[in-house]
């Protein structure tokens, strides 16, 4: 498989060499590979969902028919996610991505649980109309990308902000070169017209949710703290009137009882732990899903690597 298992190992039992915990190393690697071995299964079955959806996209007039495609979305995001509310993820990875230098980038999520609104907003180099018109509100274009993602690679695109039970979403985005602007997608997946910009720079994505939305806000809080927290773009999460940095260092520092390393394609950290402890699995920093050690903690990044993992399972 292609997390690199041979660097893994050599990092682990090092680890646990020093403490004279060497069988404690292997009974851990035999549990990591049953997981691997039980998350291909589950992945496999949700393939086939994913190929009968990509048939109907193909299928003539298919995409004109709104209540069909918000099944569709649906379908994409139940194969994906376990609970709707990783939504979160995708737009924090997109905002992410709005910059190749991380320290000049800033991630801000507004969370408003009365108005049962989420606003994610990055800093940048932002959408022209054409980008917005092309990859972000063409949905056909984004459901095929999001269709082969799903096949392997990370992340499914602007997709997964539709398929909320949304009353709106609206985007604003300032980029660096071309024409910005603001516009809205309604319930029924009807496009306004564009607007102004309000932005300086970057962009921001704001969904508003139904009443009969099944978005949990804790939820997404505790998707934030969990999965988004190793992202190298300072990310803060605004809640109830209060402001927090969510960042938490992927390379801790070296001592009797942690181990960072750091490869071309693999990074992260492990420490040693009484008894049970976790190891969270990333892909562009951002987690996948953690499986369960004996001995151990830790985090290992694999940007850069196709995985087999099951995103949420």
């Amino acid at each position: 498989y292609v997390i690199w298992r041979s660097q893994v190992q050599q990092c682990l039992a090092s680890l646990f060499y020093e403490h004279g915990s060497d069988g404690d190393v292997r009974q851990a690697l035999s549990s990591l590979e049953e997981r691997i071995a039980e998350s291909s299964a589950v992945r496999a079955e949700g393939m086939a969902r994913l190929e009968e959806a990509a048939k109907r996209v193909s299928q003539k007039d298919y995409m004109q028919n709104s209540g069909q495609v918000r099944e569709l979305i649906r379908t994409i995001l139940l194969t994906q996610f376990e609970q709707p509310e990783h939504f979160i993820r995708e737009a924090v990875q997109n905002a992410d991505g709005a910059a190749e230098d991380k320290g000049r980038n800033r991630i801000d999520v507004y969370l408003d649980t009365a108005r049962k609104t989420v606003r994610v907003e990055d800093q940048g180099r932002g959408m022209s109309r054409d980008v917005m018109d092309k990859f972000f509100f063409n949905l056909y274009a984004s459901m095929n990308e999001a269709l082969q993602h799903a096949a392997g690679k990370f992340g499914i695109g602007a997709v997964s902000f539709f398929g909320l039970g949304h009353e709106y979403v609206r985007v604003d985005s300032k980029p660096e070169d071309g024409v910005g602007g603001l516009v809205e997608v309604d319930a029924n997946l009807m496009r306004g017209n564009f607007r102004p910009t309000r932005r300086q720079k970057g962009t921001a994505v704001e969904i508003k949710l139904s009443e009969k939305s099944p978005v949990d806000f804790g939820k997404v809080v505790e998707i934030l703290e969990r999965d988004c927290r190793y992202i190298e773009t300072p990310l803060y999460l605004h809640l109830n009137g209060e402001t927090r940095q969510l960042n938490f260092s992927l390379n801790q520092p070296n001592s009797a009882d942690t181990v960072t390393f750091k490869e071309k394609n693999i990074e992260g950290h492990v420490r040693r732990v009484e008894e049970r402890g976790t190891l969270d699995l990333l892909d562009h920093r951002i987690r996948l899903k953690s499986v369960q050690t004996t001995g151990y903690s830790g985090a290992v990044n694999c940007s850069g690597l196709e995985t087999i993992f099951s995103r949420d399972v």
